[in-house]
């Protein structure tokens, strides 16, 4: 499993008018049509909203690739300029998972 990490942030006085912009991004992703896709999050940190994560699950890096490149993927790039300041910082994770007692 490859988990992406994207940090980015937005114009704070602009939090309200990106809440739907989120929310279509979330709905793209639900959709479940997306290639090797596994989880999405994305949200503000709690202590300032125009600081945000978005952590996706992956089959593998060469599935987030595929959609980087893919017409979905450059549709929400072009959503998020809108509202980012400066660039985002993505990178990706191989994680293995562990279970914690309960």
């Amino acid at each position: 499993m490859t988990v992406e990490v994207g940090l980015f942030r937005i114009v704070p006085a602009r939090f309200d008018e990106f809440g739907p912009v989120a929310e279509d991004i979330r709905a793209a992703f639900a959709r479940g049509d997306i290639p090797g896709l596994r989880a999405f999050h994305m949200a503000p940190a709690l202590e300032d909203s125009g600081r945000w994560a978005v952590l996706v699950e992956w089959e593998s890096v060469l599935d987030h690739g595929r959609f980087v490149d893919s017409l979905e993927g450059r549709r929400q790039r072009s959503l998020l300029a809108n509202f980012m300041i400066g660039d985002a910082e993505v990178f990706h994770l191989s994680l293995d998972s562990v279970l914690v007692p309960s």
